[in-house]
């Protein structure tokens, strides 16, 4: 029997690298695309996931921003999975560039593709994000499958904002292309990476933590999170599911980031520079920009609490998510060491 062919953009990435692997241990045949002018070190990734798998990774040359760049990358293959997008949560000096065009122009260019090429199957990495904007939105609600940001813009929130329109568009396409889509909607993702990259805001903030930046004290700020693993195998069984439609979130469970630092603490030992203790708002706002934080994120998210249903998960893709203090733990330690 043949074996199943599938792309996955953003193969270097913090959560490509793990979806590629994930397909290889189930003996896909996988293909990835990654930028002309990517580092040979990023790509030795690849090199390990065959060394544990046993499946050689075909690299294609792709740019998000340019049309019909994946053309050569989705010849004979069955289904996309794209999950190359910038993640940078703050900090970003043009919104515009960094985050927006390569969202929305990305998502533009594979789905197209994928139409030329007549894939019928597309898996996107979308977001929370894509959901709601800031806390002030959802506050002592339970976020689901129906929500959608209404708070971000290309000046506020503009990583949200980027996720929310990328996702939108990606839904007009498949509807225009009769490509059947699925989007995986993660929260925040924590866990060990495959890849040397720090690009990520996901490995940005726990190192944040393993540097002692807010040892002093932390906001009161809600987050909801999940492993790595969990959201690259999640994108697996929507692939192999038929029957899943529409968005799923994928969270194991909302926390304070107090608690993350508890869960550090717990499982690490009582030395760690972690904080013990939560910041007022207002001292925080104050200082906010010397954490490279806007203030306009304290006032809207701060404060503010709510939950995430992950009941379609469970019940459709019947992920089975693991225990996100391990998770945290294991990430902290990894990027110790």
């Amino acid at each position: 029997m043949e074996r199943k062919r599938v792309l996955v953009t953003g193969g270097t990435g913090y959560l490509g690298s793990w979806i590629i692997k994930t397909f290889a241990k189930h003996g896909w045949h996988v293909s990835t695309t990654v930028r002309k002018n990517t580092a040979p070190g990023n790509l030795s990734v690849f090199d390990e996931i065959t060394q544990s798998t046993g499946v050689n990774i075909d690299i294609n040359y792709a740019d998000l921003l340019t049309p019909n760049s994946f053309d050569n990358a989705v010849k004979n293959i069955d289904v996309i999975v794209h999950s190359a997008s910038p993640f940078i949560a703050f900090g970003t000096k043009n919104h515009q560039k960094e985050l927006i065009d390569p969202a929305i122009m990305g998502t533009q260019n594979v789905l197209q593709s994928a139409a030329n090429a007549g894939i019928k199957k597309v898996v996107l990495t979308s977001s929370i994000a894509a959901m709601y904007g800031d806390g002030r939105e959802v506050e002592g609600q339970i976020i689901d499958e129906s929500f959608w940001n209404k708070a971000s813009s290309a000046t506020y929130r503009p990583y949200e904002y980027s996720k929310t329109i990328a996702e939108k568009k990606a839904w007009e396409l498949a509807k225009t292309c009769s490509i059947d889509l699925v989007t995986i909607n993660p929260g925040f993702i924590l866990g060990p990476a495959l890849t040397s990259r720090q690009d990520s805001s996901s490995i940005k903030i726990m190192n944040d933590f393993v540097k002692g930046k807010y040892k002093s004290g932390i906001p009161d700020t809600s987050i909801g999170i999940v492993d790595v693993r969990d959201v690259a195998k999640a994108h697996f069984l929507a692939t192999v599911n038929p029957n899943i439609r529409g968005r799923t979130i994928i969270c194991a469970k909302v926390i304070k980031f107090i608690e993350m630092a508890n869960a550090i603490r717990k499982k690490v030992g009582d030395s760690e520079p972690v904080p013990n203790s939560l910041v007022p708002k207002y001292l925080f706002w104050l200082l906010s920009p010397l954490f490279g934080i806007e203030r306009a994120y304290v006032s809207g998210n701060v404060g503010f609490h709510f939950d995430i249903s992950n009941e379609k998960s469970k019940k459709d893709l019947k992920i089975q998510y693991r225990n996100w203090e391990e998770t945290v733990a294991e990430h902290y330690q990894q990027l110790k060491a």
